[in-house]
């Protein structure tokens, strides 16, 4: 089962409106959906690399961290 993540706040304009950024081939369930319906999720495309930002802000647009490798 997958938790929601608590959302953290974007280093650029401080807004809390951000979400993590999934990568990979994504299994969709009921809670993912809602994940992504609720902005908390978003999809970043099948290739990830520590290049990869983690976090996005849906206010500014801004991208921080780094993808982890599961």
């Amino acid at each position: 089962m997958r938790m929601a993540r608590p959302r953290k706040t974007c280093p650029r304009c401080k807004s809390k409106n951000v979400a993590s950024i999934v990568y990979g081939y994504v299994l969709m369930d009921k809670e993912f959906e809602k994940e992504l319906e609720e902005g908390r999720m978003v999809l970043g495309g099948c290739c990830v690399g520590p290049e990869n930002p983690a976090q996005t802000c849906h206010d500014c647009g801004h991208h921080w961290g780094e993808a982890k490798l599961l």
